[in-house]
């Protein structure tokens, strides 16, 4: 039932991104959001973060079943995006490891090994992929998270569009990324007697790190766009 909810959120969410889009680009003109959409676009890394939460949602509608059985019922479809997903993680391993210091990318260093290794297993054991595919899900918090970026980068970052999509991005944070981790620590728990020992242990720490890392993230995110906006507006009123 929670993943025909996500499904249903997943279509309001996308709708959400093309009406905004639209508006910055073709309503108030903003040329550099276009510009960066354009080139957010055709970037790989962006194309697949796209792919992953559509195919995640249509891999669930096109084999309904794969929701009723995450460990063993899996569709030829749904196991080439798990396959196609860990193949961009690799790629972009290997990105961040020739093209930034490792000070600045080490968190998404050792996410991407967590997801790579958990993915890895599902794909050569053809067990636990529609667990792989609702973790996938996850990745529609990340449109709000590129949006800010974007936003941020054309210097927008005080106006009411940033407002309102931080507002958004921090919602979607808390349903798609911690809400999801914590149904799929629960379902890993409840499954327990179906689960053997090493997919478990290898479940538990990766949902352990995942969970910690997007905590701190989440903290990171409500300190920049909220308690400190909070604090210059409070330090205005006092002037």
């Amino acid at each position: 039932m929670y993943l025909y909810v996500y499904m249903y959120v997943y279509v309001c969410v996308f709708v959400y991104v093309c009406v905004c889009m639209y508006v910055c680009v073709c309503v108030y003109n903003y040329i550099y959001i276009y510009i960066y959409i354009y080139s957010l676009c055709v970037h790989v890394k962006s194309f697949n973060e796209l792919a992953e939460i559509f195919f995640s949602v249509f891999s669930f509608f096109r084999h309904p079943q794969m929701a009723e059985d995450l460990i063993e019922t899996y569709s030829v479809f749904s196991h080439a995006l798990v396959s196609f997903s860990i193949g961009y993680f690799i790629y972009d391993f290997l990105d961040m490891v020739c093209n930034q210091k490792l000070s600045q990318s080490w968190e998404l260093l050792f996410h991407h090994i967590v997801v790579i290794t958990c993915f890895g297993l599902s794909v050569v054991s053809c067990r636990y992929v529609g667990f792989a595919v609702v973790a996938l899900l996850v990745e529609i918090n990340s449109v709000f998270l590129h949006l800010r970026q974007m936003l941020r980068m054309a210097s927008m970052a005080a106006g009411t569009l940033y407002r309102v999509n931080s507002i958004i991005n921090l919602g979607t944070y808390v349903v798609f990324r911690i809400n999801t981790l914590a149904w799929m620590t629960r379902w890993l728990v409840l499954n327990r007697d179906n689960v053997p020992l090493l997919a478990y242990t290898l479940g538990s720490v990766g949902m352990a790190i995942m969970t910690v890392m997007n905590i701190i993230l989440f903290c990171r995110l409500l300190r920049s766009d909220f308690l400190k906006s909070s604090t210059r507006e409070a330090k205005k009123e006092k002037m």
